[in-house]
């Protein structure tokens, strides 16, 4: 729990509430591989290996790794998921009051004690639907005006949208609903996707906005590769528990000085880029009482922009 307020409290330092006007949070788990007889560790036949399978939440616009809770192998992708969201969506509403926040999620998110946790909290919501039977059923005059509209034309792409309102019979009310049907050149079958959204935009906006959270898995990406959280080798959870927070903090303390330090053109750097260009670099650290000297190549290409990463951070000691 320390560790995620260590990521709640970067986060706020990171972003001002007077200048924070949007938020969308990105839920998603992954999985974290582990080797030999692990405390937990289980196989996940989604991932077709043997691991965890943490949640993960981030800024969707900022890349702002806002919660992480490393879970046991064997737990399904929302189990636990109200309690995980509920804490944060609490605290961005006391510190950004006026700001708009948005939560997206696939399908294995889809679940009703969500949707009322985001009403409760008046906060705005996307997800993905497994499809059923009664949403097919509700949907079947979209299928039939699809083929009547594109028949037997196969060469091309096609797509239509259309919404509905849907309640299952575990929902405490009915909701908006979005249909996607689509076909691409060379299918027989038009696919189908179901999204339930809070917003009322119109429907290729929406889904716009739902296939927008597919760059948090550059995040993932970057969070597990450049910072080692693809796998985990101590023999306890609890160790590994550890060893995963620490690695979260440490993904958030980049990302933080990515916005507030680095020059613009950095800014959206990967840490693998970060570490061949500004850390493993010949030069050398003088230290004296009150001041500290680095000595750089003088052919050092990226000179000014790590000049101008130091007087970033002394504003920022300033402010």
């Amino acid at each position: 729990v320390k560790f995620n307020d260590i990521l709640e409290h970067l986060y706020k330092m990171t972003h001002n509430p007077s200048d924070k006007r949007h938020i969308i949070l990105d839920l998603d788990s992954t999985n974290v591989e582990t080797h030999g007889h692990q405390d937990e560790s289980t196989y996940i036949y989604h991932y077709d290996t043997t691991g965890y399978h943490p949640m993960v939440l981030y800024d969707g616009l900022t890349g702002d790794l806002m919660k992480f809770m490393l879970r046991k192998g064997s737990e399904y992708t929302s189990t636990g998921v109200v309690s995980f969201l509920e804490p944060v969506l609490f605290s961005l509403r006391r510190t950004y009051p006026e700001a708009t926040i948005l939560v997206r999620g696939d399908s294995g998110f889809a679940v009703p004690q969500l949707y009322d946790l985001c009403e409760e909290y008046g906060v705005h919501y996307l997800f993905k639907l497994k499809a059923n039977a009664t949403l097919h059923k509700l949907s079947s005059f979209e299928e039939e005006l699809f083929l009547t509209n594109y028949k037997t034309d196969y060469s091309k792409y096609h797509c239509q949208y259309n919404d509905f309102s849907y309640q299952a019979k575990s929902w405490s009310r009915s909701r908006h609903v979005i249909i996607k049907i689509e076909r691409s050149p060379g299918e027989l079958v038009p696919r189908k996707s179901f999204i339930i959204t809070s917003l009322r935009l119109d429907a290729p906006d929406i889904l716009k906005a739902y296939n927008k959270r597919g760059n948090m898995e550059n995040y993932i990406k970057e969070t597990k590769l450049d910072f080692g959280l693809d796998h985990l080798s101590h023999s306890s959870f609890l160790a590994n528990q550890a060893k995963a927070m620490i690695l979260a903090v440490a993904y958030s303390l980049v990302n933080a000085m990515k916005q507030l330090v680095l020059p613009k053109e950095f800014s959206k750097s990967r840490m693998s880029t970060l570490r061949t260009l500004f850390i493993k670099i010949a030069g050398k650290s003088i230290s004296h009482a009150k001041k500290i000297k680095i000595r750089l190549c003088s052919s050092a290409p990226y000179k000014e922009a790590i000049l101008k990463m130091l007087e970033n951070i002394h504003l920022l000691a300033l402010g």
